[in-house]
């Protein structure tokens, strides 16, 4: 008897946890699986290069830019913001193959030529 009472306690704290886990996913922590639908009907698949080297915050972007009310209606306008964004993501992680140990959205302190400060 026990043991049913804590299976149904244990099946409730599951039932109950199991949508907050999927909320975490749509809200653009992670893409959704909706997103990689979209994603792979503009022939951009999950294994993507630029796609597994974007960081936490240019997947919150990307998410944002696949399911913004604004572009929902309009096809054409919300593949070219996630076209533009990925074409920039690109960028950036082409800057930092570049730039070793640098990473592009980091404001670097620029001291002037000649100057004493440290």
């Amino acid at each position: 008897m026990r043991y049913s009472a804590f299976a149904g306690i244990a099946m409730a704290v599951l039932v109950t946890v199991s949508p907050a886990v999927g909320a975490v996913v749509d809200d653009g922590i992670l893409l959704s699986s909706a997103d990689y639908v979209y994603l792979a009907a503009q022939d951009i698949q999950r294994n993507n290069v630029v796609l597994q080297k974007m960081s936490p915050k240019e997947l919150r972007r990307l998410h944002s830019l696949i399911n913004d009310d604004r572009t929902q209606n309009d096809p054409q306008s919300r593949a070219k913001a996630v076209m533009g964004a990925l074409a920039g993501f690109e960028t950036n992680q082409q800057w930092e193959i570049a730039n070793p140990g640098r990473l592009w959205d980091v404001e670097k302190l620029l001291v002037p030529a000649g100057s004493n400060r440290h």
